[in-house]
C-alpha cells in the first residue's frame, strides 16, 4: 500500500503511481482511492488565505470570488491491458511540473502547468489538437483560473478543446479531487457528454475561448486532459484514451 499526499494534485499523482507499478509487473490490478475530510483546520486556513466565495465557487466566472471547500471519497481501479474489456478506458499518458514559484500561490503566467500538459501529450503520442475536452482544476480562485487559462491558452492556442471544471458543484475536495473529477471524465467518455461548469454565468476576460456553460453531446470522445494543480506548486495532467 502507498499513501500519496502532494496536496490537491494527490489523486492524479495516485493513478500515475499505480500505473506505473502495473508497468514494472508489480501487481496485475491496482485499486486507487481518493479520500479528503473537511474539517475546521482546512476552513480556518483558506479563510485566512481569503480564499473562500460566500457566495459560492464559480469557476472561471467573471464574479469568482474564491473556492468552496469539498469533502468525498471515491475509487477507482486500474488494470493490465490484457486484463481489461475491449470497452474499458486507458490511461495513455501523464506529465508533471512544479512552478517553484509560491508556497500556496500558483506561476501568474500558466507555464510549470503549461509543461506538465506537453509532457503528458508526449508521452501519450498526441498532439494539442488530439484532445477533445479537459476537464480543468478550475477552483474559482482569482490567480488559479487565471493561470490556468494562460496554460490552455499557450498549449492549445484559439479557441482550443472544449474545456469545464466541476468544482461549483462539487467544492474542491482536495486531495480526492484528482480521483473524483477523473470518475467524471470516464463516465464523460462512457456516455460521449460533454460536462457544463456549474454557476458559470459570465465567463472572465481571458477565460478558456471553449469553455462550457452547459453539458453538451458529441459524436465521439476519444481523448480527454485532466489537469489538477496543488499548493507548493505542483502541477499535474492526465490523458484518457478511448476507441
Amino acid at each position: 500500500m502507498q499513501c500519496v499526499s502532494v496536496a490537491c494534485v494527490s489523486g492524479l499523482v495516485a493513478i500515475q503511481q499505480g500505473v506505473r507499478l502495473i508497468q514494472r509487473g508489480d501487481a496485475d490490478a491496482v485499486l486507487v482511492a481518493g479520500v479528503d475530510h473537511l474539517s475546521a483546520f482546512v476552513v480556518a486556513g483558506f479563510t485566512a488565505l481569503k480564499a473562500i466565495d460566500p457566495n459560492g465557487c464559480r469557476p472561471f466566472d467573471r464574479d469568482r470570488g474564491g473556492l468552496s471547500p469539498g469533502e468525498a471519497s471515491a475509487a477507482m481501479v486500474l488494470v493490465r491491458a490484457d486484463h481489461a474489456p475491449p470497452s474499458a478506458i486507458r490511461i495513455d499518458g501523464w506529465g508533471g511540473s512544479n512552478d517553484a514559484n509560491h508556497l500556496t500561490g500558483p506561476s501568474r503566467d500558466g507555464s510549470g502547468l503549461a509543461l506538465a500538459i506537453r509532457r503528458a501529450l508526449y508521452a501519450a503520442g498526441l498532439q494539442p489538437r488530439d484532445i477533445e475536452y479537459v476537464n480543468a482544476h478550475g477552483t474559482g480562485t482569482p490567480y488559479n483560473d487565471a493561470a490556468e487559462s494562460l496554460a490552455m491558452r499557450a498549449v492549445f492556442g484559439e479557441p482550443g478543446p472544449p474545456v469545464s471544471g466541476a468544482k461549483g458543484m462539487l467544492g474542491h475536495t482536495l486531495g480526492a479531487a484528482g480521483v473524483v473529477e477523473s470518475i467524471l471524465c470516464l463516465l464523460a467518455m462512457q456516455e460521449r457528454l460533454l460536462p457544463g461548469t456549474p454557476r458559470l454565468a459570465v465567463p472572465a476576460e481571458g477565460a478558456p475561448a471553449g469553455l462550457l456553460r452547459e453539458p453538451r453531446s458529441v459524436a465521439r470522445l476519444n481523448h480527454v486532459l485532466k489537469l489538477n494543480t496543488g499548493f507548493g506548486g505542483v502541477n499535474g495532467a492526465l490523458v484518457f484514451g478511448h476507441g
